[in-house]
């Protein structure tokens, strides 16, 4: 049945089966002369959404709300789950539907149904845009990661993302995707981009500009760029060219999206991630010192290595303190998951001929995080012992951390670093290993 197929392709499920409902008796399938339209809402409560069904049935002819469900995405909205989603599965009649999808984003026909699905405001784009901009994390940074989306009528007709460092931006990449066919349709459509577009010469001219001289009407913007050679002049340069602008879509994540980036230039420092590994009764390690010639304890798996390779590559800079230079003197690479260097630092007092080659010193945290800020790097990966993670703890000197538990048993040790009452934590499986995540930005 093609309601039944409509609902396996955006991976719902039985829509019959438990649930909450604003309805006691499920309409029968809807025919050909009906549209199935699936409301999506991020952040909402189901609440709210019985509500505006409520309020359309009063409005439109033929209306039926089939079933309203708070529940995770699968299928085509799996990449909603986490995100407090609400669904609603809505028969109404055919002329009203149709009116009411023009007003959205996406309409199609999937096994004969007439389907549409649309999200509050323009979220639905931005949320691609973000997607996109993800797939840039190894190349994009120094700059920021970004993402765009061109629309018209209610159709994608071109996006990209910023894929390297010193390469197009998402806005170029995005209207030189768009094809030949497609060229006569940008003077009527709307530029979804995650990050405002820059309005300065560096690497690559204006995005502003190359937008403007395509004659795109209308740019709806995730967040504004807090690097000073752009700082809302891209808006401006936008507005006074006539385009309607539109800012602050989805701010929160595509903010999130590069923390990185706009902790460096909001505060002047790098975006600090603390690392640890902890046995399962709260141990980083045993008691050790220089003499004893006893290795660390193993608390990571070769698969749990990968995963903190992966965050290693993440990062510019990796940092241990000086005790933990002494003890281990350690290669600090990102062997298990990328070639790439990262900038070494120790944080303590070194004497003449301990730091190794290409290492840097420094003394105390305010010396380090100002002479890594002048040097461009953005952000910091702190995996030193108990006293360096204490250190940057007690000093609010923190945005992210990440601790892996580990299910062996020491007995005794090192203590795992004491963090802050109140702070949100999540726990998370990577690579088949656990890791327990702070987020103080």
């Amino acid at each position: 049945m093609a309601g039944n197929k409509a609902d396996e392709f955006f991976g719902f499920g039985a829509w019959n089966e438990g649930g909450g409902c604003d309805e006691k008796v499920l309409v029968e399938e809807p025919s050909m002369s009906q549209y199935i339209l699936y409301r999506l809402a991020i952040n909402e409560s189901l609440q709210d959404i019985i509500k505006e069904c409520v309020f359309l049935r009063r409005k439109i002819p033929n209306f039926v709300c089939v079933n309203v469900r708070a529940r995770d995405g699968k299928g085509f909205f799996k990449q909603q789950k986490g995100h407090s989603a609400c669904f609603a599965r809505i028969v109404a009649g055919a002329e009203a539907a149709d009116n009411i999808a023009k007003e959205f984003h996406h309409r199609m026909i999937v096994d004969g149904a007439k389907i549409a699905f649309f999200m509050q405001n323009e979220d639905i784009y931005m949320r691609r845009c973000i997607e996109l901009a993800r797939k840039g994390e190894a190349g994009a940074p120094p700059n920021p990661m970004v993402g765009a989306v061109i629309v018209a009528d209610r159709r994608v007709i071109g996006e990209g993302y910023h894929v390297r460092c010193g390469g197009p931006h998402a806005e170029v990449n995005a209207i030189g995707s768009v094809s030949d066919a497609d060229r006569g349709l940008l003077k009527r459509s709307t530029l979804y981009v995650s990050l405002e577009p820059c309005a300065h010469y560096g690497k690559t001219p204006p995005c502003a500009e190359l937008i403007i001289r395509m004659g795109i009407p209308r740019v709806v913007i995730g967040c504004q760029d807090p690097f000073a050679r752009v700082q809302g002049r891209g808006i401006n340069m936008l507005r006074e060219a006539g385009v309607e602008v539109v800012v602050g879509v989805m701010e929160e994540e595509c903010r999130y999206l590069n923390r990185r980036f706009i902790t460096f230039h909001e505060k002047r420092r790098p975006f600090i991630t603390l690392k640890w590994a902890q046995s399962r009764d709260g141990y980083i390690d045993h008691w050790r010192t220089p003499d004893d010639g006893e290795a660390p304890a193993q608390l990571s798996t070769p698969h749990s290595q990968i995963a903190v390779h992966h965050l290693r590559a993440r990062h510019q800079a990796i940092l241990v303190g000086h005790h933990t230079l002494t003890l281990d003197c350690p290669q600090l690479t990102v062997r298990a998951w990328a070639e790439r260097e990262l900038v070494r630092v120790v944080l303590g007092r070194v004497e003449e001929g301990e730091l190794p080659a290409g290492w840097q010193a420094f003394a105390d945290t305010e010396t380090l995080l100002q002479s890594l800020w002048r040097q461009g790097v953005q952000s910091l990966l702190v995996e030193g012992g108990l006293r360096t993670l204490q250190t940057f703890i007690d000093g609010g000197l923190w945005d992210a951390a990440q601790a892996e538990l580990s299910e062996v048993v020491l007995g005794s040790g090192v203590p795992a670093p004491r963090m802050p009452r109140g702070v949100e934590t999540k726990l998370v499986s990577c690579f088949g290993a656990k890791f327990l995540l702070w987020d103080n930005n």
